[in-house]
């Protein structure tokens, strides 16, 4: 992708990209269809975290808002083992302070948001929206709430259906790794961890090109 860029915010993903929280959520939902006797083990349920909640137990199987509700019950018990990655909080100082508008775009349930010290003042969860991720919805909202188009902001990312709605909105697309050999088909950059988003910005914000 090639076009003039002057970045001024950024939309984070939350589980996995800045909440340390993926194999917990992937342990939650195994809880919740053991529960109802459905077989699903961790390499199934892994490429679907993301995805709106009732859409991930359509495709395994099972009653979705029964099963959502429990999932989301069994991770709000372990919540007192969810960190956030390390350099999250001085990264986001760092962009707010720098005048970045942010904003978290989840497909949790507001109820567990409202019980979590999110990083950053803006978010937009599952219950704000009529289509979650991949769905561009989520991040539509999150525009309006920043007061900024597109073009104008990053999103990170830790799998391709964070990326995929940044593309359609028309915003850089950066997939965060945090030390995984992942890839994804609609990543404009990778990042190793959140604090290189900030000489990226930089970069993109000097160069005016992507």
């Amino acid at each position: 992708m090639t076009a003039s860029k002057i970045i001024k915010g950024c939309i984070f993903d939350l589980d996995g990209t800045l909440l340390d929280s993926v194999e917990l959520r992937i342990n939650a939902w195994k809880k919740a269809f053991e529960h109802e006797g459905i077989p699903a083990d961790s390499d199934k349920i892994r490429p679907l975290i993301g995805i709106p909640g009732e859409e991930l137990v359509r495709k395994i199987g099972g009653n979705p808002a029964r099963i959502e509700m429990m999932q989301e019950d069994n991770f709000r018990e372990s919540m007192k083992n969810v960190h956030y990655f390390p350099d999250v909080y001085p990264t986001i100082g760092e962009l707010y302070r720098d005048g970045f508008a942010l904003c978290i775009v989840t497909s949790s349930r507001k109820s567990m948001m409202e019980k979590m010290k999110l990083p950053v003042q803006e978010y937009v969860c599952i219950d704000d929206v009529k289509k979650g991720k991949p769905d561009p919805e989520p991040y539509t909202k999150a525009l309006k709430k920043m007061h900024l188009k597109g073009p104008e902001v990053v999103v990170v990312g830790d799998v391709e259906t964070d990326l995929i709605p940044a593309r359609k909105i028309g915003a850089v697309a950066v997939l965060v790794r945090h030390g995984r050999e992942t890839m994804a088909e609609s990543a404009d950059f990778y990042i190793d961890e959140i604090r290189e988003i900030i000489p990226l910005i930089k970069f993109i914000n000097k160069t005016g090109h992507v």
